[in-house]
């Protein structure tokens, strides 16, 4: 965290997933932030506010550090099914993946090639 505020860094961003047994096509982004004026501004991208539940590992460190370093912080945690095979085995849902990244994207004002994502969700 001391390195990135050498850079200069004023905000970190942290992307995780968030495991439910929701039923659902589309999945939910699911946000939490350092400071609550940050989750406003994030609600015009569709993310749901985290109200239950751990950010734990490295995304909970993250946040964590940058509230007491004085960082603006924002776990983007997109939402998974809870699936039988989960357990001791990483499964990557690019529909997730997706998800979050557009919420990124979108308030980063940033513009990236989403074809190759596009086209292993399609294969899924």
């Amino acid at each position: 965290m001391d390195w990135a505020i050498s850079l200069g860094v004023k905000r970190i961003f942290s992307l995780a997933a968030f495991l439910t047994d929701r039923p659902f096509e589309t999945p939910r982004v699911y946000c939490t932030v350092t400071d609550a004026l940050l989750l406003e501004d994030l609600k015009k991208y569709g993310v749901v506010p985290l109200d239950e539940g751990t950010i734990s590992g490295t995304n909970g460190l993250i946040l964590g550090l940058a509230k007491k370093k004085n960082i603006e912080g924002i776990c983007l945690l997109g939402e998974n099914a809870r699936s039988p095979i989960f357990h001791r085995e990483y499964i990557l849902d690019t529909k997730a993946v997706r998800a979050v990244l557009d919420v990124l994207v979108a308030s980063l004002n940033l513009r990236v090639d989403m074809e190759p994502l596009d086209k292993q969700n399609k294969a899924n």
